[in-house]
């Protein structure tokens, strides 16, 4: 579901209630209002889609065992846990996390068990 269909039901009750405000100054701060909640909604969907891409791309690499990894994400930073069976799939698992969109940071706590 794209940002703006996830915020529109937000933006427009704000909206109604600016249009129900009887002061300008009060309908100027609703929209400081309406702009910070936006914010919200995209920071909240953005952790759900950072992890959702790191999955699916792991699913899709030959030498990731995506089902011993768990990905979590927090405010862009994206933490592993888990196993690999080897050292190369450690890293790559690392390197298709911080190709997704959004990442600041990629926490590996994968450990190696062949």
């Amino acid at each position: 579901m794209s940002m703006l269909k996830k915020s529109l039901p937000v933006v427009c009750t704000l909206a109604l209630l600016v249009g129900c405000t009887p002061s300008r100054n009060a309908a100027r701060g609703t929209g400081s209002l309406i702009k910070e909640t936006v914010h919200q909604v995209d920071e909240a969907a953005t952790d759900p889609s950072i992890t959702f891409a790191i999955k699916s791309a792991m699913i899709e690499d030959d030498l990731v065992r995506a089902r011993d990894i768990n990905v979590d994400t927090a405010d862009g930073v994206v933490t592993l846990n888990g196993t690999q069976p080897s050292e190369a799939a450690r890293n790559r698992a690392e390197q298709l996390a911080w190709r997704a969109d959004g990442v600041t940071r990629v926490v590996n706590k994968l450990t190696i068990k062949p």
